[in-house]
C-alpha cells in the first residue's frame, strides 16, 4: 500500500488562503488554471473556483499582476 502526498494544495485551501490575504497572486492563478485544464475536476474544486471568480468580480479579492523582471 503506497501513500501519495499531494504536492499541490486543494482549491479549497487556495480559496481560504486568498480570502484571508485578500489577494490572488500569479501563482494562485496558475494553480486555478492548471486545475481547470485537468480532465477530472471534482465538484468541490469547481465550486471553490466559482467562489474565487465571484469574489474577484465583487471586488472582495484583488488579483495582482505577474511581476516583471
Amino acid at each position: 500500500m503506497s501513500t501519495q502526498r499531494c504536492l499541490v494544495p486543494p482549491v479549497a485551501d487556495l480559496f481560504f488562503q486568498a480570502w484571508c490575504a485578500g489577494t490572488l497572486g500569479p501563482d494562485d492563478r496558475s494553480h486555478v488554471r492548471d486545475v481547470l485544464l485537468t480532465d477530472s475536476m471534482s465538484e468541490e474544486e469547481r465550486l471553490a473556483i466559482d467562489r474565487l471568480i465571484h469574489c474577484v468580480r465583487r471586488g472582495w479579492l484583488v488579483m495582482h499582476p505577474p511581476s516583471r523582471a
